[in-house]
Parts: C-alpha cells; structure tokens; sequence
C-alpha cells in the first residue's frame, strides 16, 4: 500500500512545474522513510512485508483459551481455514466475547475495550473459577508456512501486560515473541478485528479520532510521516541560518556601544541582506582597509627618534670641526690669497716666458725667479691643504647634521593628549640650524624631543591596549559569525527547496488523502447501499478535511432530497451500519495478508431488516475470505440460515458452571444440506417422487461441502497457497474428483469401499442427478448422514 501512495504523490508533484527537481527529491526521500537531505535511510525497521513481496494469505484454524476472562477450562473454537462464514451465538455471558479478544490480545498484545475501561476493569482478566494455567493458543494457516500457533501464557500472580507471547511454525520450536511474523503494520492498516465497542466508541470519540483511524487504515499516516521529515530536514538544514541570525543579533547589541571605528564597519556589514562576508573577515583577522585607522596608533606606539648616543657624537665631531675651523684665522685665508697670486704669475711664466713683473713693474720674471717661485709655491700648499682638511671636516659635520635632521620621527594623526608637545617638538628638531653652535642645539633639542615622543608613544600604546581590550573578544565573534555566515549561504539553496517541498506536501495532502480514500469510499457507499435497507439517508462523497485540532471526516449525506452530514441524521443503529461500511473495505483489502475479518458483537443496534442485509453482505464477503462473527442477537444466526447457498456454519456457545464454555456446531454448510434433505424426507405432503428428483442434488451439495472444508483444511495445515487449493478446487467440476481431493487419490477406491453407504451416496450424487435417485429417500437420508460424518473425520 505504501508504494501505491508513494508512486500517486510523487507522480502529482512530477507534474507540479512549480517545484524543480531539488524539491521533487526531497519529496520522494521523505516518501521513502529517507532522510529528505541525503537520501539515507532512516527507519529503523524495514518496510512493510506486503510491500516487499505478496502478502501470504493467513486463516484462522481455531482458537484455544484457559483461565482467561470468561473461560475457565481449556475451551477450544474450531474454524475451517478457508473462506466461508461462520457465526459464533450464544447469550450474554457464556463466553463469546472472550474467544475474540483472545484472538486479538494474541495478535495484537492489547484490546480495544480494555483500553476504554477503567484500569481496574483491565485488572481483572483473570478467570474467577480457573486462574492457572492461563494462556491463549491462537492456531494460523499461513502460506507458505503451514499451521503456526501464535501463544499467549502467563504465569501465577503476574499481570496481563507479562504474558509471555511466541509463535511455533508446526515441526519448528517455539521462538519467542511475535516479530517474526512482520504483522506490527498490517495489523494496524487492514485491521482484521472489529468489535461493537470500537465501532461505538469511533462515533463517540468525534471527527478527529474517525479522522485518524480511517486515515491509519488507508496508510496515510505515510504523508505525517513525510512531512515530519521534511519539517526535522527543513529545521536542521536552517540550523546554520538560525546560528548566524543569533550571532548578528547579538552583534547588533554589542557593536553599537565600541568606540571604535571597526565597529562601525562590522555592524553596517553582519545588518545587510548581503553583507560583504570578506570585509568582516578582514576586521576579525585584523586586515582590510578599515584596519589602517588603526595603524597610525600602532605606528605611534612604535615610534623611535634619534639615538642618544648618536646625537651626542655628531654634536662633539661638529663642534670639535667647528674649533679647528676657528682656529685657522685670517693668515690662513691671506696665504691661500698669495698662493694664488703666486701660482697665477708661474703660469704666466710658463705661458709667456721672462718679463717684467705685472704688478710691481721693477721686479724681472725670470728663471731665477721661477725657481724661488715654486719653492714657495710648494710649501705654502702643504700648508694650505691641512687648512682644507680642516674646513672639509666641518662641512661634512654640517651635512650629517642635515641628515639627522631630516630623519625627526614622522607623527601619524591621532587624537592623544601629548600630540601638540610631540609635533613642536619635532618641528623644533627639524628647525634646527647647522651654523655654530649646531652640536648643543642638537644635544638639548633632542632631549626635549625624546620626552614629547616617548609621551606620545606611551598614550597611543595605552589607547591600542584600551580598544584591543575591547575588540579582541567581538574579533573573535565576527571570526564565528563570518564561519557562521557561510555556512548559512552555503545552505540557503537547499533550505530554499526543503522549504518549497514542505509547503507542497502540507498544500497538496487533502488531495493525496482524499485520492487514495475515494476508491474506498465508494466501497463503502456500496456497502451503505447494501445495509441501509429502509432507511432515508442516502451516503454521499467521504472525504477527509482539515489537519490539527481541526481535522475531521465529512460524511455528506441527502436525506429526503436534502443535503444533510451523515452522523447528523443517523440512528444509532445506522451509524453503527456506517462505520462498519467505512471500515470493512481496509479489512478485506486485497493487500492485506489477512483473508479473515473477525467481528464482534456488529449488530446490536441494528433494526431487523438491516440484520438481514447485513448477513447478505456478510455471505458476499465469506465467498473470498474467512469470515467470524461473534453475537449474541439470535436474528443474525437466523438471517443466515434463511440465505441460499450461502457456505456458511453456526457454533454455539454454552457455559456451565464454574466457567466451563463447549462449543457446538448448530449448523454448518454440510450439515443445513442435510438437514434440508431431511426435512424433505420427512415431510409427508412431499410425494416420493418428488423426493427422488430433489434428494440427489442435496446429496451432491452436503458431500461437496464436506469435501471442500477437509480439502481447505488440508491445504492449510501443509502451509501450501490458498489460491493454488482454491484453483484446484474449482478445476473439479465432478463430486467424485472433489471427494478424492479431501480423501486423497491413492486412497480414494479403498476408501470408497470400505463402508456401503458411501459407495451409495456418491452413486446418488452423480448418475442419481440425471436419473433420479434409486432406492428409498429415508435410506438415502441414512447413508448421507454417515458419509457426511466420515468425511468430517478426515479434517
């Protein structure tokens, strides 16, 4: 059944050009019990049986029960593991009722009905008269298997929920528990046990309960399911979104109160729609444009000046080339002028040859002259040069000076207390001459400009210290937020689709519902058509409406060519008659592994007629399944003994005292053969002849009817396919080969041989249709009689 919903969803949102095919995956994962992100599986359980392989068909052969409710001793109920009717009857108290909940605790470990009473009414289970041994054996045909008991046990003193429940598979040992049989979710979707008290209690319990269990039956509880998922994937997938919303929430409150200029930036990016995920990185890591504000603090912080020593040095080599320079005087200038003088009268000496002097004009330029000349000539240039050296050493002091003076540290803005001293102290340092007296305005200069510059530089580390005391921790939360962010955008497209998934499953569920109830819902107008007998209130469209609080089943009905809700305009009687046409549909489901529907107690509140419809219905449904009806209404009992042709048996229930429950067939198929064929017999106004025509068809009808329970019986203790014995059946048109089919083929001569009557009967049966049965009626009656017993014997 899930994959018939899955493939009609799915198929609905292929369809859907609305959603891409992101969205259609995550869908059809939740359809899948996948986890709708990934894909992966997600149950814990494998799906269904029936969605696995065919379901295998299971038959109810019996049910034993002792020390259980209203049974004392062992009492045993017998049922033909085949199709057919059979109607369990007996008056209140004689223990019918605990023969079904048997069946259902064993099955399903609890009860309808004790879980509406009190817990002291479920307290006491126990028998009254017999307490111990206590215990349910609940005997199965199943495909496949053979007969398998499902047993229910509990020791002295302990209470209902500690039975002790196993399965054993016939020639297998007992294996405890009943997982193994996989019946956990067929027994909830195509629950094969109804009784009055939850057919009531459905109606008394409002429309979202009949919401709910009808919307189990169908297996809807596979959209819940997957719109749970995909609710759990949409959260999870969000969780990033969520993480980043919270991290810029409490940005927002932090941000604000730094006074800092990277805050400011930080908080007009983690606010926008799409902040630059980049430029947070940079503010967290301490890169980025914005961070060169602070560079100027850190620059100051790590401001130097000059050396001390350094200074010092340069201010004695400057004085002391100063004094060397001073020391010279002005003989020194006046020999370099009459070096000149006379390195100017020998080149023209040399250029011209002897002459008179040029500047005296008695004195002779010759070559004595020359010679004197250049003596002193020589001389006095040694003398001159050590004066340059002299002069050179302080213009080199000078240039040095320049230099130390062009390096004064280079102040950033910034906003500090000590900025004013610091830059005129700078400027004093840059300002100052290289003249004389250079060396002690270098030395008090730069004391005064290490004292601005160290004040400078100990502000701007005691500001980087304040605001990095106060940025460092909201750094590290834009570093977490910036890892948060991306995350969030790495996931905004499946978030985008998981959402769009979600919203179409929630949109789109009403329809899925009511496209899967409606093939049902026509089932169960059919089956209103059938019960409703007399009554006014025609069944309309069964739809499911609402979700939450809100949920609920519209039953739209016309009564006297009005619209009118169902429940509204209902008997008790026929709202019981509704519910069961809503939900006999699920139990007889062809999906469903269970080809027997157990009611209990169904037609309490209904009216004479419609107890007759519903033996009609009944009898339509045992031609394909196993049907078991508990009742203490004698009229049902005798609406099927007035139906046709109908397979059907009736056992009644008795009790004697001390709780001692016998079951006794009152009429089974074969045996209301038989006893039509007697009271033929019997009847004096029925002429011999007559009786002759009419007794071999009766025969026929008994000795198949006997044949076919030994047969199905057979079929399903050796664990073989109920539909190859049913197959099997029907390709035997003659009562001979269908007598063979319950005796067995090797032994069906002997068989037939062994006793006269049967050998009779069977003649009666087949020449006696064409020609009329020989012999007299009442020894034909005889020989039937003890056929029919034989071939009882043989189940």
């Amino acid at each position: 059944m899930e994959k018939v919903l899955v493939d009609l969803v799915f198929e609905r949102a292929e369809k859907d050009e609305r959603l891409d095919d992101r969205a259609k995956g995550h869908i059809l994962s939740a359809l899948l019990g996948q986890d709708p992100r990934t894909g992966a599986e997600r149950r814990e359980s494998d799906p269904p049986a029936e969605e696995a392989a065919a379901p295998a068909s299971v038959f109810l052969c019996g049910v034993t029960v002792e020390g259980f409710r209203g049974i004392g001793p062992k009492a045993t109920l017998d049922l033909h593991p085949g199709p057919g009717l059979t109607i369990v009857t007996g008056s209140n108290g004689t223990g019918k009722s605990s023969f079904a909940e048997a069946v259902e605790f064993a099955l399903t470990e609890d009860s309808y009905r004790w879980r509406q009473r009190p817990k002291q009414w479920a307290e006491i289970w126990r028998n009254l008269h017999h307490d111990h041994p206590c215990g349910i054996r609940v005997a199965l045909a199943i495909d496949g298997a053979g007969k398998t008991v499902v047993g229910a046990e509990w020791e002295r003193d302990t209470g209902l929920p500690d039975a002790k429940l196993w399965v054993q598979v016939e020639g297998d040992k007992q294996v405890k528990g009943l997982d193994g049989l996989g019946w956990a979710t067929p027994l909830e979707n195509y629950r094969p046990i109804l009784t009055y008290e939850e057919l009531g209690g459905l109606l008394r319990a409002g429309p979202a309960k009949l919401y709910d269990a009808l919307e189990k039956v169908l297996g809807l509880g596979l959209l819940k399911e997957a719109a749970a998922s995909l609710h759990e994937a949409v959260k999870a997938a969000e969780e990033p979104v969520l993480r980043v919303r919270e991290r810029t929430n409490a940005l927002q409150a932090t941000l604000p109160g730094l006074d800092d200029a990277r805050a400011g930036k930080a908080l007009s990016e983690v606010t926008k729609r799409k902040p630059d995920v980049d430029v947070v990185a940079a503010l967290a890591t301490g890169t980025g444009e914005v961070n060169r504000a602070m560079d100027g603090l850190r620059n100051l912080a790590e401001v130097v000046v000059p050396d001390a020593g350094a200074v010092h040095a340069l201010a004695a080599e400057h004085e002391a080339a100063e004094k060397g320079v001073l020391g010279l005087g002005a003989a020194s200038e006046l020999a370099e002028r009459r070096l000149d003088l006379l390195e100017q009268a020998l080149g023209l000496h040399d250029a011209e040859g002897d002459q008179l002097c040029p500047v005296c004009r008695t004195g002779q330029l010759d070559q004595v002259w020359r010679e004197q000349a250049f003596a002193e000539s020589e001389g006095a240039s040694a003398a001159l040069r050590e004066d340059k050296q002299v002069r050179q050493r302080l213009r080199e002091a000078q240039r040095r000076v320049g230099d130390l003076l062009s390096a004064a540290p280079v102040l950033p803005e910034a906003d500090l207390p000590s900025m004013p001293a610091a830059r005129a102290a700078v400027e004093a340092w840059r300002a100052i001459p290289r003249d004389q007296g250079a060396g002690e305005r270098l030395r008090a200069r730069h004391t005064a400009l290490v004292a601005a510059v160290a004040a400078v530089r100990d502000e701007a580390r005691a500001e980087l210290a304040r605001l990095d005391d106060a940025w460092n921790p909201v750094a590290r939360e834009l570093a977490v937020w910036v890892e948060a962010r991306r995350a969030a955008d790495a996931v905004l497209e499946e978030v985008k689709s998981l959402k769009a998934a979600k919203k179409w499953l929630v949109e789109n569920a009403a329809e899925v519902r009511n496209a899967r109830l409606l093939p049902f819902a026509d089932q169960a107008r059919d089956i209103w058509r059938e019960l409703r007998e007399e009554s006014t209130v025609e069944l309309g469209a069964v739809t499911l409406e609402g979700s939450n609080n809100s949920r609920r089943v519209r039953l739209a009905a016309r009564t006297d060519g009005a619209g009118a809700e169902a429940l509204g305009v209902m008997s008790q009687g026929e709202m019981h008659a509704l519910v069961l046409a809503l939900f006999l549909p699920r139990a007889v489901a062809e999906q469903s592994p269970f080809r027997f529907v157990l009611l209990d107690d169904p037609v309490q509140a209904m009216d004479p007629s419609r107890v007759a419809a519903f033996a009609r219905l009944l009898a339509g449904i045992a031609a394909t399944r196993q049907v078991v009806v508990f009742s203490h209404d004698d009229r049902l009992p005798a609406a099927v003994r007035r139906l046709v042709g109908v397979n059907a048996r009736i056992v009644e229930i008795t009790r004697s005292p001390g709780s001692v429950v016998s079951t006794q067939d009152s009429s089974d198929p074969a045996e209301r053969y038989v006893s039509d064929l007697r009271a033929v017999v019997k009847d004096p106004r029925v002429p011999e002849e007559i009786q002759r025509e009419v007794l071999p068809s009766l025969c026929r009808a008994a000795v198949e009817a006997a044949s076919r329970e030994v047969h199905y019986a057979r079929v399903a203790g050796s664990g073989a396919s109920h539909g190859a014995a049913e197959a099997e059946w029907t390709a035997k048109q003659r009562t001979r080969e269908r007598v063979t089919l319950a005796v067995g083929t090797e032994k069906m001569t002997r068989w037939v041989k062994e006793k006269p009557w049967r050998d009779a009967t069977l003649k009666v049966c087949t020449s006696g249709v064409h020609k009329g049965a020989g012999g007299h009626p009442q020894s034909i009656l005889e020989d039937l009689e003890k056929t029919v017993d034989d071939l009882r014997a043989l189940a």
